[in-house]
C-alpha cells in the first residue's frame, strides 16, 4: 500500500512539473498562432470538429482516418474558451473550437510526457532525472513544438 501511494505521488508530481514547465508554450501557441498565415489543415479540422457526425466520411479524405481528436473536441463544447485576444482574426465560435483543440492536444502531450517518465523510470529503471530529461526532450522536440 505504501508503494502505491509513493508511486501515485511521484506520477502526480511529474504531471504537475510537466504542467509548470510546458504551460507557457501552450499559452504562447494559443495566443500567437495565426490560422490565416499558416492555415495548413487547421480550417478543415475546425470544420470537422464543428459538425463531425453530420459529414459523410468518404468526403473527408484524407481526414477520415484522423477523426479522434476532432470528435473529442466536438464533444467538449461545454468548455468555455480562454477569452483573450489572439493573433488569429477569427470569430468567437471558431476561437472556442481552436482553444478546445489546443487544450486536447496539450492534455495528450502531458499524458505522453507522464507515460514517457513512467516507462523510463519504472520499466527501464533509469534515474529519475534522466527520465524527466527524456520527457522534456520529447515535449520540446521540434515535432511537438510545431504540431501542438
Amino acid at each position: 500500500m505504501q508503494n502505491i501511494k509513493l508511486f501515485s505521488l511521484k506520477i502526480l508530481l511529474v504531471l504537475i512539473l510537466g504542467i509548470l514547465i510546458t504551460y507557457p508554450t501552450f499559452y504562447f501557441q494559443y495566443k500567437h498562432y495565426d490560422i490565416n498565415k499558416f492555415p495548413q489543415d487547421v480550417k478543415k479540422y475546425l470544420s470537422i470538429a464543428d459538425n463531425a457526425l453530420d459529414q459523410n466520411f468518404v468526403t473527408l479524405r484524407p481526414f477520415r482516418y484522423r477523426l479522434l481528436t476532432p470528435l473529442i473536441v466536438g464533444k467538449l463544447n461545454f468548455i468555455p474558451a480562454y477569452d483573450t485576444k489572439i493573433a488569429s482574426k477569427i470569430d468567437t465560435h471558431t476561437q472556442n473550437i481552436f482553444f478546445r483543440f489546443m487544450l486536447v492536444n496539450y492534455i495528450f502531450l502531458l499524458l505522453t510526457f507522464t507515460l514517457y517518465f513512467y516507462f523510463a523510470h519504472y520499466i527501464y529503471n533509469l534515474n529519475i532525472y534522466l527520465s524527466l530529461l527524456g520527457g522534456m526532450f520529447f515535449v520540446f522536440s521540434f515535432a511537438c513544438i510545431t504540431s501542438c
